[in-house]
């Protein structure tokens, strides 16, 4: 299995390459580098990598630079969703730039001064990459699986045309490609590396696998963040965990449930199960964490 260091090695490839080609200024080119390693997770390019070594012998250029592009637009989203949230001097300031967090592994992409590289600048900028390379990859493999694909990533109806999925796609910031679209894609890309079609029931695994980990990471969030969280007494808490616990728990079985038949199955079984009780183990610990604050 491909690490996240060899995923971030392979995704700084993909940028270098992109600069010898295309050159962007430095500033734009240093704020894109900052928006994508602002995390460190990699939870979309694992989940597009386990699935492609679990179908195949080992992990192939497709499915290296898959995983490479679904990170990139992964931080194009976020880059897209702060220049929306932006207040309008934010938004349009030519010094709001996408930096990462003081500790460099985990938290949002933030608005610092940057000349020249707005977040809009820079999400338009990952998304091309993004796109481009994926394109590159997929170039000599047209067909259903892709079409598949990019009606995932645009939100489409999937009984619309290909041009009708393009063209308002277009015309759509690319906030639309949501989370839950990211992490269904990462897996039909994964499929679609090793000529597996059709890439549907991939894609279904892909999108219950993220629900589940999006509720664990919300879960989390408010223990740790709300502050109706700490405010509620010990007895509420505990019942309140009780059944968070006991959602995450139907999620995750729900999601290893998804993982289509094959001699693959158990080995993306073991994955998702692995990943998601990291989930309910983070979970239980800023509960415990909390009911000491409430104590």
């Amino acid at each position: 299995m491909v690490g996240e260091l060899a995923l971030d090695d392979a995704i700084r490839e993909v940028l270098r390459a992109s600069r010898e080609k295309n050159g962007p200024e430095r500033t734009l080119a240093e704020a894109m580098d900052a928006a994508i390693f602002a995390n460190s997770e990699r939870i979309h390019g694992r989940l597009c990598l386990e699935v492609a070594e679990a179908l195949g012998a080992a992990v192939n250029e497709a499915a290296r630079l898959s995983a490479c592009a679904i990170e990139i637009l992964k931080a194009a989203c976020i880059c897209n969703e702060q220049a929306a949230a932006a207040k309008p001097e934010q938004t349009n300031h030519p010094a709001a730039a996408a930096t990462a967090p003081a500790d460099g592994k985990s938290g949002p992409v933030a608005l610092a001064p940057q000349p020249g590289a707005s977040p809009a600048a820079v999400g338009q900028a990952l998304t091309t990459l993004a796109l481009n390379t994926l394109t590159r990859v997929y170039a000599f493999r047209p067909g259903a699986g892709m079409l598949a694909v990019i009606r995932i990533l645009g939100g489409a109806d999937p009984n619309r045309s290909a041009g009708a999925v393009v063209e308002a796609g277009s015309a759509r910031s690319m906030v639309t490609f949501t989370n839950q679209s990211l992490f269904q894609a990462a897996a039909a890309f994964g499929a679609m590396a090793n000529d597996v079609v059709p890439v549907g029931p991939y894609a279904e695994f892909g999108r219950a696998f993220g629900k589940a980990y999006a509720l664990g990471a919300e879960m989390k969030a408010s223990v740790e963040q709300a502050p109706s969280a700490t405010n509620r007494k010990p007895a509420a808490n505990e019942s309140f965990d009780t059944v968070a616990y006991e959602l995450l728990g139907r999620a995750c079985s729900k999601a290893a449930e998804a993982v289509p038949v094959g001699d693959h199955a158990p080995r993306l079984r073991r994955f998702t199960l692995n990943v998601l009780e990291t989930q309910k183990v983070d979970y239980r610990r800023a509960a415990w964490r909390r009911s000491k604050i409430c104590a």
